[in-house]
């Protein structure tokens, strides 16, 4: 009698497994367009103190952000109206915002090369004993290749400008 329990129990247990695997699709991996890993000589509480606050970071950007105005808030939908040091501007959504993994997700609203379908450009920190904190920051576009070509060279450059940003302000002690 246990046996034959025992044997529609594990049965009822595999036809559930097999239906709810049928109902999930399978999960897509998600392919990265930049993905940089840097290593700063600095705590992981140090350098989220620094850049937690994405309305700030014209602070850290070296001159080539003058200035950020903001709506919204972190715990909803921060839109950021940044102006550059070329005098160019654009408007940015923090769209995640998870400080309890240290992990940021924004994208470009407006303006968009044409032909762009979907952006993101989000870093994460990750503590290193002994080594001090891994900046993880990555970008993902999608759309026509001229389109994303113009988009991927100005997120990159302004990834490379955060980072610089981050490194001189760690050395500076701010």
């Amino acid at each position: 009698m246990k046996r034959k329990i025992s044997l529609l129990l594990l049965a009822g247990l595999f036809i559930i497994n097999e239906c709810a695997s049928a109902q999930m699709g399978e999960a897509k991996k998600m392919v990265l367009d930049v993905d940089t890993t840097v290593m700063l000589n600095a705590s992981l509480s140090k350098v989220w103190k620094l850049i937690k606050d994405p309305a700030k970071w014209n602070e850290i950007s070296n001159g080539y952000i003058t200035r950020i105005e903001t709506s919204g808030d972190l715990q909803s939908t921060l839109e950021r109206n940044i102006t550059f040091a070329d005098g160019t501007t654009r408007t940015d959504e923090v769209t995640q915002f998870t400080p309890q993994y240290y992990f940021i997700v924004s994208k470009v609203k407006s303006p968009l090369p044409k032909g762009i379908s979907e952006n993101i450009y989000m870093f994460s920190l990750q503590a290193e004993p002994g080594a001090g904190t891994r900046m993880k920051y990555s970008i993902k576009v999608d759309g026509d290749a001229e389109g994303k070509q113009q988009l991927l060279e100005t997120l990159k450059k302004d990834m490379n400008a955060f980072i610089h940003g981050v490194q001189k302000a760690l050395e500076s002690g701010s």
